[in-house]
């Protein structure tokens, strides 16, 4: 499952096929969308920047557009006043990563060793090794 942090870009994975829509938990996006009548002038304008749309089908990108408000997987914080979170690093995508069930003490170690060292490689800049 993923979390995505960009509607224009998310819907350009979905629809060149980089994501598939089944696999999206939730898009936090910066859009001010409050009903299906939004999102055609947002995609039409997003068909006009090369970093989001431009160059793919519009219809496409309007019925992955829909499908994502339709199916609630959208969640825009400024429709409730709130500022969009700001993914790090322009990220457009985030493994939700799975709830370890096990009590086996060899899970728990690995598990707990897995996230020491995602945090510590997050945090190194790029290039340096």
């Amino acid at each position: 499952m993923k979390i995505g942090f960009s509607f224009g870009r998310c819907v350009r994975d979905i629809v060149i096929g980089t994501v598939d829509a089944r696999d999206v938990l939730v898009i936090i996006c910066a859009t001010q969308i409050e009903d299906t009548s939004h999102i055609e002038p947002v995609i039409d304008a997003y068909l006009h920047r090369s970093d989001y749309l431009e160059g793919l089908d519009r219809d496409q990108c309007l019925d992955v557009a829909t499908q994502l408000w339709f199916s609630g997987k959208l969640h825009q914080p400024r429709n409730f006043g709130a500022r969009p979170y700001q993914a790090r690093n322009h990220q457009i995508w985030a493994d939700v990563l799975p709830s370890v069930v096990s009590k086996n003490t060899s899970v728990l170690e690995a598990w707990s060793t897995y996230r020491m060292l995602l945090n510590l490689v997050e945090d190194v800049p790029e290039g340096v090794k």
